[in-house]
C-alpha cells in the first residue's frame, strides 16, 4: 500500500489451537470472538483526531483516544477486551515523541474500507501502526511503541 506509509506489526498464529494449552486456547478464542472494532489513538493531534473519529463514525468503528496516564495497561484492556483488567501500576504519564494507531478487532474488508477513506480523506499519514494480536495483546503501549519504533528505524534508516 504504497499511498499510505507505515507498517503493521503483525504475527499470524502458526500454531494450531489443538497444540496449545487451554489458557492460550481460552485467550485465542476469546480474542477472535470478542474483539469489537475499534482503533485505539496514541498522541494523535486534535485536528487530525477529529478527522479520524469522523471516518471510524462514518464506518462504524469506535476510536479511543488513549491517554499517557494508560500506557502502563494492556492493549487488551484498552481495547475492551474481556479478561484482561485494569493494571494497579503507577502511571508515568509521559507521552510519546510521535503518533500510533493500534487496530482491534476489524475485519479485512472494514480495515480495507477505512484505509481507502483515510487516503481520500487526505488525513495526514501516521507512522507507527499496528494490529492488535493474541502475540501482542498482553503487551503495553509503550512496549508496543517501542518495537514499532525499533521496526520503523530499520525500514526507514
Amino acid at each position: 500500500i504504497d499511498f499510505f506509509p507505515f507498517f503493521f506489526l503483525y504475527y499470524k498464529c502458526k500454531v494450531s489451537l489443538h497444540q496449545m494449552n487451554d489458557t492460550k486456547k481460552n485467550m485465542v478464542r476469546r480474542f477472535y470472538m470478542e474483539s469489537k472494532s475499534m482503533i485505539l489513538l496514541f498522541q494523535i493531534e486534535p485536528t487530525k483526531a477529529r478527522q479520524i473519529q469522523q471516518l471510524c463514525t462514518a464506518l462504524h468503528i469506535k476510536c479511543k483516544m488513549v491517554a499517557p496516564h494508560d500506557y502502563e495497561q494492556s492493549l487488551g484492556y484498552l481495547a475492551d477486551i474481556s479478561g484482561f483488567k485494569k493494571r494497579k501500576v503507577l502511571p508515568f504519564g509521559n507521552p510519546f515523541p510521535s503518533e500510533m494507531l493500534v487496530f482491534s478487532g476489524i475485519p479485512q474488508p472494514l480495515f480495507d474500507q477505512f484505509l481507502e477513506k483515510y487516503k481520500q480523506s487526505l488525513i495526514a499519514p501516521t507512522p507507527l501502526k499496528a494490529i492488535l494480536t493474541i502475540h501482542n495483546i498482553s503487551w503495553t503501549p509503550r512496549q508496543l511503541f517501542t518495537e514499532l519504533q525499533k521496526e520503523h528505524a530499520k525500514f526507514h534508516p
